[in-house]
């Protein structure tokens, strides 16, 4: 998700964003382990594990 946000900005700098695009890969983010790792950490009050 960090390599998708900073390929976001990174179009964004150069003019060049798809917002589509950037939101699609947002969407995807939204469905991988790493944010579910993060969620299940936050509710059991630990850091996470990626």
């Amino acid at each position: 998700s960090m390599a998708g946000m900073k390929r976001a900005i990174n179009e964004f700098a150069r003019g060049q964003l798809d917002e589509a695009d950037a939101d699609q890969r947002h969407r995807d983010s939204m469905r991988g382990d790493e944010i579910k790792e993060g969620i299940k950490a936050f509710a059991e009050k630990r850091a996470p594990r990626f």
